[in-house]
């Protein structure tokens, strides 16, 4: 699934020359997320920098200065190669009024999408798939047309705009003010199609909207809420008024929530008065959203040290049972020893044991034990050589059982030298976590 993440997004503009030159703070430390699937509003009042915010997440701001960190799937963005991934509807459709719909649509194909990987024949038929996906069937032999010439309606023309982006098959997709200048219903049928777009390609879509209708609001998945100098509010749509709610802003029953939003968020300028209650609740909403948001970082902190408490509890409790083990074993090796050099001062077959103790800082702890058997019948002697590793590997979370069997025959002179030996080597290796 494809994601967008910013951090820290600030943005700051110069207005003015000289000694009346004036630095504006646009956007304030903005963070947030995205993925595929979601279609996500910006919404604020005028000149709360929803338009900026969009551009900067689409790499379209030249002017001014941007700081903070964008990321799409978890890396750092290439310019070059993020245009190609991403589509952006302008507010204001920039289309040809002498072409038809098929025509306009056709010559975007041929223009923007790949031609090593795609011939005519293809082109054509992604061009008939965006018309059916657009409603955009009965219009398709229609000029587009302007104020002179007589063409398709305004939503048409809108949704016309959309195809010649989506034409590309873009991971995603981003739309000033889709709405605007368009009636109720033609506003509806356009976000509607975008939904269905987001849904079926699984894109990212990110809008900007000034004030859409309760139908329109009821189809986002995440609200940005802007105010002049940063944002309010970034989640689910279906959270936002309970959000509201909690720090003393109730939504009447028969409002629109977009329009409850914006009223909260616009100062008043009718009046010093009312410029300074305004101003005072725009304040207090900004400071609730960002204790909200130092709160879950520190509560995201938090468990990230619990968590790693856990882990290293888990670690400790697994060494801790190792070693209960192992001291099982090297108990009962002392007591096969003890037995056994008893036995060997009776002239009859020997054990020898030792047990060894090894830090290693790969595997932690590492048990090692020996032990050797001879066995005499006349000249012939047989020695047999038993060595046995138990440790713990802390990468793998795994205790490791090994042992190398080492048989060797041959006879004996007074001289000590052994003749006709073979050696024979038996290795095996046992795991468990």
């Amino acid at each position: 699934m494809n994601t967008l993440e910013f951090n820290d997004i600030n943005y700051k503009v110069r207005t003015g020359k000289g000694k009346k030159a004036v630095t504006r703070h646009i956007l304030k430390n903005v963070n947030g997320n995205f993925v595929g699937g979601e279609l996500v509003a910006i919404i604020g009042s005028s000149g709360a920098g929803k338009t900026t915010l969009l551009n900067i997440l689409a790499g379209r701001v030249t002017g001014g200065i941007v700081t903070g960190e964008i990321l799409f799937n978890g890396s750092r963005r290439v310019e070059s190669q993020f245009k190609k991934m991403i589509a952006y509807v302008e507010q204001d459709d920039l289309l040809y009024p002498t072409l038809t719909v098929y025509e306009t649509l056709l010559y975007a194909a041929k223009l923007r999408v790949d031609n090593k990987r795609f011939n005519l024949s293809d082109k054509k038929e992604r061009v008939e798939n965006v018309i059916r996906q657009l409603r955009l069937t009965n219009s398709r032999n229609t000029l587009i047309g302007n104020e002179k010439i007589r063409g398709v309606s305004g939503g048409e023309r809108k949704r016309v705009s959309i195809g010649v982006e989506i034409i590309t098959d873009p991971l995603m997709l981003m739309l000033d003010e889709p709405t605007s200048g368009l009636d109720s219903n033609s506003a509806e049928n356009v976000i509607k199609l975008i939904k269905e777009f987001t849904i079926e390609k699984n894109v990212i879509t990110v809008c900007s909207i000034h004030q859409p209708n309760s139908t329109i609001y009821s189809l986002f998945d995440k609200l940005v809420l802007l105010a002049p100098g940063g944002v309010v509010y970034m989640g689910s749509r279906a959270d936002s008024l309970d959000y509201f709610s909690s720090i003393g802003y109730d939504c009447p029953t028969q409002e629109n929530p977009a329009d409850f939003f914006i009223n909260l968020m616009t100062l008043d300028t009718l009046s010093e008065e009312s410029l300074e209650e305004s101003t005072k609740r725009v304040e207090h909403i900004k400071n609730s959203w960002a204790e909200k948001m130092a709160r879950e970082s520190s509560d995201t902190k938090e468990e990230e040290n619990i968590q790693a408490s856990r882990d290293q509890t888990n670690r400790s409790s697994v060494l801790s049972r190792g070693g209960a083990l192992c001291r099982r074993v090297s108990r009962a090796i002392y007591i096969v020893t003890e037995i056994m050099v008893k036995a060997s001062a009776r002239k009859t077959s020997a054990i020898l044991s030792s047990f060894e103790l090894h830090y290693n800082n790969a595997a932690s702890w590492i048990y090692v034990f020996q032990s050797w058997k001879w066995i005499s019948k006349g000249p012939e002697q047989n020695w047999r050589s038993y060595i046995r590793t138990i440790s713990y590997d802390k990468r793998k979370s795994e205790w490791c059982v090994s042992g190398l069997n080492i048989y060797a025959f041959g006879y004996l002179n007074k001289a000590s030298n052994c003749n006709r030996t073979k050696f024979h080597y038996a290795q095996w290796h046992l795991s468990f976590g």
